[in-house]
């Protein structure tokens, strides 16, 4: 890591083998000196979100077809 901060969504498997999509956020901690001595890491569940997400846009791909169709009906 060539940043002091990084944030993204990652991919985590529980110890019971379900997987979830979090939102995760990375800042480097460094002592007085400047040297680095570890990292603050926050993670935040986004699986629901991105659930819902895939269900939107796949309904709006439905309608779309479905509006095509009633327009050649």
């Amino acid at each position: 890591m060539t940043q002091d901060v990084w944030q993204g969504e990652l991919e985590q498997t529980h110890r019971d083998g379900h997987q979830i999509v979090v939102s995760s956020r990375w800042a480097l901690r460094r002592d007085w000196d400047g040297r680095p001595t570890g990292y603050l890491e926050i993670n935040r569940d986004i699986t629901e979100a991105k659930r819902a997400e895939r269900c939107r846009h796949e309904l709006s791909g439905r309608l779309l077809v479905a509006q095509d169709y009633e327009r050649e009906g």
